[in-house]
């Protein structure tokens, strides 16, 4: 008796961790590109400036419309925006991060041989985004505008749990 109500004990208990096993597998996050989010047509907002793929590119145009005259100032007089890249937890729906990438360059050339060479970099710039799916596509949307200026979207509109606008993050940032 004794042994049966100690296997007994023992099968609740193993079947015990198992479950919680099972539950904390299941619960792990799942992060998925915001793009692929966003094609699937989950958060239609961004339709209107043609998907997150537009919107980034009219992003990339107000900061080619600024740059002359702030970043591209300086050593990187040909900084370029590559991409703007988001992850978005499948279940929930929340933004985990978004990075804002740029390269830029400049060559030397060596006078007695006729070398080439190249200074490069690559700045990755964190957004700062807290919120969900539907605040990162409402943000693409309101910053994609560009306002009477044309470059609105990166001086006023507020990043989403940071309070920060995409130019205070570009200033940090290049």
């Amino acid at each position: 008796m004794k042994r049966t109500i100690t296997l007994l004990v023992r099968s609740v208990i193993v079947a015990c961790a198992a479950a919680s096993f099972a539950t904390a597998a299941v619960a792990a996050p799942s992060f998925e590109d915001a793009g692929n989010v966003f094609a699937r047509g989950e958060h239609p907002a961004l339709t209107a400036i043609g998907g997150f793929a537009a919107g980034q590119e009219r992003l990339a145009g107000e900061f080619n419309a600024i740059c002359g005259d702030t970043f591209c100032a300086g050593d990187f007089g040909n900084l370029q925006a590559l991409s703007l890249a988001c992850s978005v937890e499948a279940q929930a729906q929340q933004v985990g991060q978004c990075i804002w990438v740029f390269a830029g360059s400049y060559a030397f050339v060596d006078r007695a041989t006729g070398k080439v060479s190249m200074n490069k970099q690559v700045f990755e710039c964190d957004l700062g985004f807290k919120g969900t799916a539907a605040d990162l596509s409402a943000f693409m949307v309101a910053a994609a505008e560009g306002g009477a200026s044309g470059t609105d979207g990166l001086r006023q509109v507020k990043i989403p749990g940071g309070g920060r606008t995409l130019m205070d993050v570009l200033l940090h940032c290049l």
